[in-house]
């Protein structure tokens, strides 16, 4: 599948745009694990699942139809504890 550099440039920059900075990565870091002997688990999860999509509004009147299944990704980036954990940023 060919991928225009146009596309990789602005799914790179609207990605980058939704992180956090690097001090900000840090400061939650540290805030999450004071108090704690050792250090939490940093976890970065890819997913896809099929969704149900419907054009809306509907192109025609009636009674609407079962609408059709598109494949979603994402990924979630968030710190595990034993008993807490702290989201950091998603995107799906």
């Amino acid at each position: 599948m060919a991928v225009s550099m146009r596309f990789v440039n602005a799914s790179t920059t609207m990605v980058l745009d939704m992180c956090l900075s690097k001090g900000e990565i840090l400061v939650k870091t540290v805030e999450f694990s004071e108090g704690k002997g050792w250090r939490p688990t940093m976890m970065f999860t890819v997913d896809r699942a099929l969704a149900p999509v419907r054009l809306e509004p509907s192109l025609h009147k009636g009674t609407r139809s079962r609408g059709d299944w598109e494949e979603g990704k994402g990924f979630w980036f968030y710190l595990v504890d034993r008993d807490r954990i702290e989201h950091f940023m998603s995107w799906h």
